[in-house]
């Protein structure tokens, strides 16, 4: 079984990274992608290992990276290792604990002739039809059970 956490929390140039304690409690920007599930997953290993905790088959704990972008890192992971039959991604965790999941991702190139966003006529630039699909897609009904989300987790412009 693989026990994931991602390590590629994503900060604008410039910002303060310090982690600050107060009221017992640690306050850092990213803490909530992943940090704290970086740190359960090390206090899961101490726990096991403090039990004496003996298993069957291999437990993997890894950190993977561009979560925010591809998952290459869990994706070549699974890959290069067939034997694991099982993989849990740690994230999030503000509500309680996912138990089961499916991913699905989809990748989709809206290109158009060029043009400027404030122009009147056509050309348009591309981004307005973008804009548009984007917040259709967020206007979809999807299942409260299952508990269904939908992110669009990355844009890019022009070449």
């Amino acid at each position: 079984m693989v026990i994931d956490a991602h390590l590629d929390t994503v900060f604008q140039p410039g910002q303060s990274i310090k982690a600050v304690i107060k009221d017992g409690r640690i306050y850092a920007p990213g803490i909530g992608d992943d940090t704290r599930n970086v740190e359960a997953m090390l206090w899961i290993i101490r726990a096991l290992n403090a039990a004496n905790v003996r298993t069957k088959r291999d437990l993997w704990f890894t950190f993977t990276v561009q979560e925010e972008t591809t998952m290459n890192g869990v994706t070549a992971l699974l890959a290069e290792n067939r034997k694991a039959s099982v993989s849990s991604a740690l994230d999030g965790g503000y509500e309680g604990f996912t138990t089961a999941a499916r991913q699905s991702m989809v990748q989709a190139h809206i290109l158009g002739p060029g043009g400027h966003t404030k122009s009147d006529t056509p050309p348009y630039s591309a981004s307005l039809p973008l804009a548009r699909a984007i917040a259709r897609i967020y206007e979809l009904k999807v299942p409260n059970d299952p508990p269904t989300y939908l992110n669009i987790g990355m844009l890019g412009g022009s070449r």
